[in-house]
């Protein structure tokens, strides 16, 4: 049983990618199915390719298309249109190179059935190419860009050390003046004027000094430094979507990396426990935690800065934002045009998570 449902069914592309498809797919369950699309342009498959699958026990259909411009392509659609129809808690997986696919696969990730494309890189005509990943170290990362820290609070400390300087040097003229014959009383009541301002100054000093030293976001955000690779933002990830939900952890990662790599991730993810384990244990409990984590991750990957994460949040929790359609609308309004719907190409396609992250 996979881990979204039932079973996995692959769609191949025979017509794109040939048989190089046959090594892609491994460690297939009982209950798995490869659907394999062809025409009379498809290339012949080899008896020893074949043999590598079709020894064992596999739920193997060759399925005949009409010719025609794109006529495979519209039929291998329909297929899994109909195949999710029947079973919207599988996972589907289309094997081409054809990016064409794509507007596909996120028509029904948005609508959150888990569907993916895989490419096949060709090493040589025989061989796929294997596909590798690295197992940097997660959890490190590069600071914040500079400017997003408290600044202004720095540029107040020598402010606060000068008054603090000028009333201490007010109590000491007070005490010169008694020793000289001021009235013993007024000096003393000065003088105590001047201890309490100068202490009262300090303190206002050291707490300003303590503010600057704080990280940026200070305000109860838990986003304080961008990842350093795409590991680490992977392992970000996990900390606003519950590693429970593989499906939209899939959602989020092909939204924030593109289909092929964000597909990569996933099944490095789904084979990994170890690494499954490792990321659960930074799940950030608060929802309005989480929700200011994932808006600012996908700012940082895409360098878009964090001046406007506040905006994009209230927009995200107004009451009136209940469609991508409201979501375009006030990001607009509040944007302008070609900003807003920057703003909403970058999160329309996670729009139903942010909503109930």
């Amino acid at each position: 049983m996979s881990l979204f449902g039932n079973k996995t069914i692959y769609f191949i592309d025979s017509e794109n990618v040939n048989d190089n498809w046959i090594d892609t797919i491994t460690d297939m369950k009982r209950s798995d199915e490869i659907r394999v699309f062809y025409t009379e342009k498809s290339a012949n498959v080899s008896c020893e390719n074949i043999s590598k699958i079709a020894g064992g026990d596999v739920n193997l259909n060759w399925i005949k298309c009409f010719t025609g411009q794109n006529a495979l392509d519209f039929q291998l659609v329909t297929d899994l249109g109909y195949s999710v129809a029947k079973g919207m808690r599988d996972t589907f997986i289309i094997i081409s190179n054809d990016k064409g696919y794509d507007a596909v696969v996120n028509y029904w990730v948005i609508k959150g059935v888990n569907v993916s494309r895989v490419g096949v890189e060709v090493q040589n005509p025989k061989k796929p190419k294997k596909r590798t990943f690295s197992r940097t170290s997660i959890g490190k990362g590069t600071p914040l860009n500079p400017k997003t820290t408290n600044a202004k609070a720095v540029k107040k400390v020598p402010t606060q050390a000068k008054a603090t300087d000028k009333a201490a040097g007010k109590a000491a003229a007070n005490k010169s003046a008694a020793k000289s014959g001021t009235k013993q009383t007024t000096t003393k009541s000065t003088a105590k004027t001047s201890d309490k301002t100068a202490n009262k100054t300090a303190g206002k000093a050291n707490a300003t000094k303590t503010s600057a030293t704080k990280p940026a976001d200070s305000s109860g955000s838990l986003w304080k430094r961008a990842p350093g690779n795409d590991d680490q933002y992977m392992a970000a990830v996990g900390r606003c979507i519950s590693i429970k939900e593989l499906n939209r952890f899939h959602m989020v990662l092909t939204n924030l990396f593109g289909q092929e790599k964000g597909t990569e991730y996933y099944h490095k993810l789904k084979d990994d426990k170890e690494l499954r384990t490792s990321i659960a244990k930074k799940y950030i409990s608060e929802k309005k935690l989480r929700l200011d984590y994932i808006v600012k991750m996908f700012l940082a990957y895409n360098k878009k800065g964090y001046k406007d994460a506040a905006d994009i949040i209230n927009i995200v929790n107004n009451k009136k934002c209940d469609s991508l359609n409201t979501f375009y609308k006030l990001l607009t309004e509040k944007f302008k045009e070609d900003k807003g719907r920057d703003y909403y190409n970058l999160y329309k396609g996670i729009f139903s998570i942010l909503k109930d992250i």
